[in-house]
Formats: C-alpha cells, sequence, structure tokens
C-alpha cells in the first residue's frame, strides 16, 4: 500500500540535509548531532510532521521501536544514578527521533541512490583519512601489521566495532548495489573498491563483522546455487569458493585478525568477553522481570565484577558486550520481549520481500550484536536508526516497478 501524502520530487534542501547528515555519519558525535538538529529544525519549520505521522502511524516495526525507547524510559523510575540513566536515554534516543525526520522527507529513487552512493564515498574517505594519518604518524611496516588494528579507529574517535559496522555496509552497497543495477560503477573501480575495503576491515579486526560480511556473501551464493538455472549455479560455486579462499587469506594475512579468531576457535572461555557475560547472567538471576533500570547498570555490573575480583572489566568499565545482555540487565524480560518482537518483524519482513540489503542489514546487525552493546553507543544507535528506516520502514530498497518511488506501508 503507498501514500499519496507528501508524494513528489525531494526539494534542494531536502537533499542538503541528507547529504549533510550522511557526510558526518562517521564524524564526531557533536558534529553529526549538528545535522540531525538541522533535520529536526526544518522538519518543524516545513511541516512534515504531517507527512511523517502518516507514515509511521501505523508502522509496527516504529511503534514496537518506540515501546522500547519508552521501556527504558520507564526503567528510570527504578534507577538510583539518574545522570547516567538521562545521558543513555539521549544517546539512545536517535532510536526515536531519526525515523521520525527521516520518513518526513519526499524520498524517490534518484534520493535513494545519491544517499547510497555519498555514503559510500564517506566510508571510503573516512578509511583514507584513517590510513594516512596513521602511516604518516606511525610509518608503514609490512612485517607487522598488528598496529593498524588499534589505531586506525583512534584516528577519527570511531571503536572498531562500529568502524567495521560502517565499512561492511559500504562492502554491500558497492557489491549489490552494482550487481542490482542501483547505480553504475565501471567493473575495474568496483574491484579495486571490494579489495580496499576488505583489506581496511581485515585491518580492523572486528571478527564479528568480518563474519557477517563472508556470511552475506555465503547467502548471496547459496541462493545462486539453488536458483535451478545451471550457468547461475557454476556462478554461485565459484563465487563461494572465492568467497572462502579469501577470507582464509585475510585472517592469514593480518595477525591481530588471526589472533582474535583463534580466540574464537579455542572456544568461549578463552574469550575476555566470557567473564563479562558470566557477570551479566548473575546480574539477570536478580532482577530478571524489570532488570536494574536504565541508570543503574554499569553500577551494578561494577559491584559484580569487583565481587569476582575481574579488574579488566572493573578498572574499564566494560557493559555487557551484547545486545541481549544489555537489555535483559537494564530492562528485564518485559524490554527482552520487546527487542525480540523487533528483531522477529525485521526476520518477517526479510521473508517476504528477500531483500538482499535486507539480508545483509539484519545479518550484520545480529552479528555485531553478539559481541557489542549496539544499541549503547551513539555511532551504533545512529547506524541501526539509519538503515532500519531506509530499509525496512520506508522500503527504499525495494524496486517499484521504475516508477518515482513513494512512501510506502508495512505490508
Amino acid at each position: 500500500m503507498q501514500l499519496t501524502e507528501g508524494s513528489g520530487k525531494p526539494t534542494m534542501v531536502e537533499k542538503v540535509l541528507i547529504s549533510i547528515f550522511i557526510i558526518t555519519i562517521t564524524a564526531k558525535i557533536q558534529i553529526n548531532s549538528i545535522a540531525i538538529g538541522l533535520l529536526a529544525v526544518w522538519w518543524l519549520v516545513a511541516g512534515r510532521y504531517k507527512l511523517s505521522f502518516a507514515v509511521l502511524k501505523n508502522s509496527r516495526l516504529f511503534l514496537t521501536l518506540l515501546a522500547y525507547y519508552l521501556m527504558h524510559v520507564v526503567s528510570l523510575m527504578y534507577s538510583s544514578n539518574l545522570p547516567y540513566g538521562l545521558r543513555t536515554l539521549e544517546t539512545k534516543s536517535s532510536l526515536i527521533a531519526l525515523p521520525i525526520l527521516l520518513c518526513g522527507i519526499r524520498w524517490d529513487i534518484r534520493l535513494r541512490n545519491y544517499t547510497l552512493k555519498l555514503y559510500l564515498v564517506t566510508v571510503i574517505v573516512t578509511t583514507l583519512i584513517s590510513l594516512v594519518s596513521t602511516v604518516i604518524q606511525y610509518g608503514f611496516d609490512m612485517s607487522d601489521l598488528s598496529y593498524f588494528s588499534w589505531v586506525l579507529p583512534m584516528t577519527i574517535d570511531l571503536p572498531a566495532n562500529y568502524y567495521a559496522l560502517f565499512v561492511v555496509f559500504a562492502l554491500v552497497i558497492l557489491i549489490f548495489g552494482t550487481l542490482k543495477s542501483i547505480f553504475h560503477i565501471k567493473t575495474p573501480l568496483v574491484i579495486a573498491g571490494v579489495i580496499y575495503l576488505l583489506v581496511f576491515l581485515a585491518l580492523l579486526s572486528s571478527r564479528a563483522s568480518f563474519f557477517a560480511f563472508f556470511m552475506i556473501l555465503l547467502i548471496y551464493s547459496g541462493r545462486l546455487i539453488f536458483s535451478g538455472k545451471k550457468e547461475v549455479r557454476r556462478a554461485g560455486i565459484i563465487a563461494t569458493l572465492i568467497t572462502c579462499v579469501l577470507a582464509a587469506v585475510l585472517v592469514v594475512s593480518v595477525p591481530y585478525l588471526r589472533d582474535r579468531v583463534s580466540q574464537v576457535v579455542r572456544g568461549l572461555d578463552n574469550d575476555p568477553r566470557y567473564p563479562v557475560f558470566k557477570s551479566c547472567v548473575e546480574v539477570i538471576s536478580t532482577y530478571p522481570i524489570f532488570g536494574v533500570g536504565i541508570g543503574d547498570v554499569q553500577d551494578v555490573l561494577k559491584e559484580t565484577y569487583k565481587k569476582h575480583n575481574f579488574q579488566e572489566a572493573l578498572m574499564n568499565n566494560y557493559n555487557p558486550h551484547n545486545d541481549l545482555l544489555q537489555i535483559q540487565v537494564t530492562t528485564g524480560i518485559v524490554g527482552t520481549a520487546l527487542f525480540l518482537f523487533l528483531i522477529f518483524l525485521m526476520l518477517r519482513f526479510l521473508w517476504i520481500e528477500r531483500n538482499i540489503f535486507m539480508i545483509s542489514f539484519v545479518v550484520l546487525y545480529l552479528s555485531a550484536s553478539v559481541s557489542e552493546s549496539v544499541l549503547e553507543r551513539n555511532k551504533g544507535v545512529v547506524f541501526f536508526a539509519f538503515f532500519l528506516t531506509v530499509i525496512f520502514i520506508l522500503k527504499l530498497m525495494v524496486p517499484t516497478n521504475g516508477t518515482p518511488m513513494q512512501h510506502r506501508q508495512e505490508l
């Protein structure tokens, strides 16, 4: 079902505001927050709240996301540490603000493709800045690339796990955007871009995002293999072999990535996050229904770390490093149920649409959320909220038979 209200071409102001947001998406939080603020001012002045309401009022995804956020607001009522809780709520506010603001824009195919291209260029430029800064400061030693894994994220003040999320989705856009003719880039440039971003991803050494990317490639290759057409099956087999070989070569070539992968092979007990997970389970068993509240999560965890003499986690003030555990510790079974329903809705849309961008986003997010509390950091929240809105709520990745793209309600 399509909405007629707000249909038509986006204005120049809309294009400029989206451009500013995308260009600053990898920048420092304060800079990207200014871009979101500009979107909010325009949304109010232009009266786009009517369009946002029309798009979101029947959106089960957004309403579930809103309920999830409100549960965190409610949990503030039984938290002792109100300042910490308020800061966390402010960080999470983009989960609601971005869908509302983005749904007030009159999207069409050209704006969608322009946004994807600009996101890809932004990520590539960001990685180049990181590489050049690292080489200038530390030089380039092919015999030991480990220092790259530590320094690259510091150059733009973006943690490696979140940096990797941005890079992987840029890879997905480059590969599948070209294959699906969303935009046209010459083959040599595509190959060069894929190799460059893959090497950068390996240097970041984020296991979750690294595995997620190759899982996405294997899923796509599997679809080709089971397509029923001989030529397509052959292409799928070749793609699978190339994917496996490429993943193995990168793991062997980058020392820090190799070490992190070996931790997984040796078992969960060898992962530094294992004691954190155990501490979370202990807290959950004590506060199963409503959790400890958004303000007291870190205080309660620190007491548990101290109790078990887990000095590394205590000194670094580790959060649960897992979205499901984070939500359960914070809001208990109630918040976890809302979160799981949100994931269910995403999987349901994925099953209905069979869209490679939907598949990629879900695989990437779920993989990252296993070893990181993605929705606790500003960059994770912004990444999740932006692509959830664009891919699922607005369904802007789904072709509309060549006609100008309008807002579409969920099935």
